[in-house]
Formats: C-alpha cells, sequence, structure tokens
C-alpha cells in the first residue's frame, strides 16, 4: 500500500480486530495491503497493522464497506472478524490506541 493511502484519512473510518492464524500476523498484513490496491480499495482502507501486544490478530483501520469486508474475509489465513452474530465490532478509539501503544509482552518482538 503506497504512502499516501496510509496517510489518508475518513471521519467514518474505525479500528476493527482481525483474527488470523498465529504466526502469520506479518504474512496477513503484507497480503491484505497488496489486495487493497488490486481491488481499488485504498479509499476504504487506511492502516493494517500487526501489533506486538495482540498474536493472532491484526488491525485494520477502514471504512467497513461490503467490498472491504469481503477482501479482509477472503485472505489466507484470515479466520474472521472479532464481534457478535457474524458482524464486526469496532474498537473505540481508546481501545485502538491502547491496544498500538502497548508494548510487546515478555519484550518479544515479532
Amino acid at each position: 500500500m503506497g504512502e499516501a493511502a496510509i496517510k489518508a484519512t475518513r471521519p467514518d473510518a474505525q479500528w476493527y480486530i482481525v483474527h488470523t492464524n498465529s504466526g502469520y500476523e506479518a504474512r496477513v498484513v503484507e497480503r491484505i495491503k497488496i489486495r487493497v490496491v488490486a481491488l481499488g480499495l485504498e479509499q476504504d482502507v487506511l492502516d493494517v497493522v500487526a501489533p506486538d501486544s495482540l498474536p493472532g490478530y491484526v488491525l485494520l483501520h477502514a471504512h467497513l464497506t461490503d467490498a472491504c469486508y469481503r477482501m479482509v474475509k477472503e485472505t489466507p489465513k484470515v479466520t474472521g472478524f472479532h464481534g457478535t452474530g457474524g458482524k464486526p465490532m469496532a474498537l473505540s478509539r481508546d481501545e485502538a490506541d491502547q491496544i498500538l501503544n502497548k508494548p510487546a509482552e515478555n519484550g518479544i518482538e515479532r
């Protein structure tokens, strides 16, 4: 994903937790970024990161359209979104900030 896409802003974008197979977080981030560009979703997906403090998950900052949802769900090694009843649940800004700014446990970096 180009720098312009990461620095883009959307007031309606929210952070979502995406479940992945453990150990594949960095690969999922890379694949999502590639798929965003390939599918022309740069205006909807602002960022995707694998926080060191949250193994088995990546965080997606996006305006979650149907196309964006399908793109993430169809990415290899993604097992789903955090939420209930099959509906992704957005994090509050405080929750997202807390996860993004939390250091890795036991000093282990991924």
